[in-house]
């Protein structure tokens, strides 16, 4: 499965409890929080899979260019960044800008 799926899983489970009161929200959220930390724990592994396969002579996924395997890539590291679902003191910060096309912080 891709990063893209995982965290749609995540957005898909986590959404509908926003929308509950807040006595229904926490018993929901204490329902499903184990299958919630299951899927955080799949991000892991892909994370760390570009990670480890970025460096300074091969800044991008592609090669040297931004292409396509960036793209698609970007799009679930912006979601599971923006939803909480990494730190960015667990080494992700550098891919987040890579990916994205932008400098290094």
């Amino acid at each position: 499965m891709s990063l893209a799926a995982h965290v749609n899983h995540l957005v898909i489970i986590k959404s509908p409890i926003s929308a509950l009161s807040i006595g229904l929200s926490s018993l929901v959220k204490l329902m499903v929080s184990a299958l919630v930390s299951i899927f955080k724990g799949r991000l892991t592994p892909m994370f760390q899979f570009p990670e480890d396969a970025l460096s300074q002579e091969k800044p991008f996924l592609s090669g040297s260019k931004f292409g396509l395997a960036d793209f698609n890539m970007s799009w679930g590291m912006d979601v599971a960044s923006q939803r909480g679902y990494f730190e960015a003191s667990q080494g992700k910060t550098w891919l987040l800008c890579r990916i994205g096309g932008r400098e290094r912080l």
